[in-house]
């Protein structure tokens, strides 16, 4: 049960790390890396390297990294239906069905935001005492998602999978103002192959 208690509140942290930047930020962050401190080092490291971002700008500097991220950048927008499925019927069928689970398991979506925005579904696991469910969203929405991210940033930046140098991209000095998000999205991956890894069986080893 305290495990359980503690991966849920670490998907909200993150959650609070991938919703428009607020005052609390810091703290966030902080509690965060505390929290998954014993887990993996890489993760992290990669926590520690967002913390020191965070710590040294103002909040106002943090938005607009966030923005220009985000809203303005193609690879980050953060709507899981919309990454999968395009802007097309099928992403209207996923919003539906997550506000169907999510009207089902107590859950309410704050303020305008979309359903299938990373920060709302990461709010979700914080809560949800389904674990089919969790595993479910975690391992067929959130990790292909991310997944596909990084893998376009990757592309900008000149490298492909594993590595090897590609032609430059002339996105590739914008794409890198996404550097300190991007460090939260690979170590919110990392945590979420270590809770829902690809094995039902070795759940109970994590």
């Amino acid at each position: 049960m305290v495990e359980e208690t503690i991966e849920r509140r670490i998907f909200g942290l993150f959650a609070d790390l991938l919703e428009y930047p607020r005052a609390g930020l810091r703290q966030s962050v902080r509690e965060c890396e505390a929290l998954i401190a014993s887990e993996n080092a890489k993760t992290c490291a990669l926590l520690g390297t967002f913390r020191s971002f965070v710590e040294e700008a103002s909040l106002e500097q943090i938005q607009e990294v966030y923005t220009g991220t985000f809203d303005l950048d193609a690879i980050y927008y953060p709507y899981v239906g919309y990454q999968l499925l395009g802007e097309s019927y099928k992403r209207s069928a996923f919003l539906l069905g997550l506000k169907e689970r999510y009207q089902a398991n107590g859950f309410a979506v704050e303020g305008k935001e979309l359903p299938d925005h990373l920060a709302v579904m990461l709010r979700f696991l914080a809560v949800c005492g389904d674990k089919g469910i969790t595993r479910e969203i975690a391992c067929e929405a959130l990790l292909p998602t991310l997944e596909k991210m990084l893998t376009q940033q990757k592309e900008a930046d000149g490298s492909g999978h594993d590595g090897e140098k590609i032609e430059p991209n002339s996105r590739q000095g914008e794409n890198q103002r996404a550097r300190p998000y991007m460090d939260v999205l690979l170590a919110l991956r990392l945590v979420l192959q270590q809770h829902y890894p690809m094995d039902p069986e070795a759940e109970n080893h994590v």
